[in-house]
């Protein structure tokens, strides 16, 4: 017997995960925003049965972004934003190591001429788009997928 296919094409399982499915359109479509917070989700789309809306719009979120996304870098020493870098769709290993490290050669440039001094860890997260420079730090591991991370020497 063949069945139908219920995983779209950026990874949601339309059986299992209904709800991040129809959030997933509607990002797609613009008729929510990816970076809306977790009462705005759950007064939104807790009408439908889930386990739990903000999980299920988590993860229509990282299936979003891999339409529209971008890799952002961060300083989880110093607690901040880094820089970030827009993607197109899939990305490969090659165009994330090459932002990374330039993004971190830069910013450990910038924090020797501050004086600072010791070891600074940097993380990648890939997240949809958006200009992330002024969200807490948090934001991104909250709700980024986990790409990678730099440790950067400055003295």
């Amino acid at each position: 017997m063949i069945t139908e296919n219920n995983v779209n094409d950026c990874g949601i399982d339309k059986a299992r995960h209904a709800l991040a499915a129809r959030i997933f359109e509607d990002l797609k479509e613009g008729r929510f925003s990816p970076l809306a917070d977790e009462a705005a989700v759950v007064k939104h789309y807790s009408r439908f049965p889930s386990d739990s809306a903000w999980q299920q719009f988590l993860r229509a979120c990282r299936a979003y972004s891999t339409l529209r996304g971008c890799l952002v870098l961060v300083d989880d020493t110093n607690e901040c934003f880094v820089d970030s870098a827009e993607i197109n769709g899939e990305y490969d290993f090659e165009f994330m190591n090459e932002f990374a490290c330039r993004s971190a050669t830069i910013y450990r440039d910038k924090l020797r001429g501050l004086e600072k001094q010791g070891l600074v860890l940097l993380t990648v997260y890939l997240l949809p788009s958006a200009n992330y420079e002024k969200f807490a730090w948090s934001h991104f591991s909250e709700r980024g997928e986990y790409v990678g991370e730099i440790k950067v020497q400055l003295g």
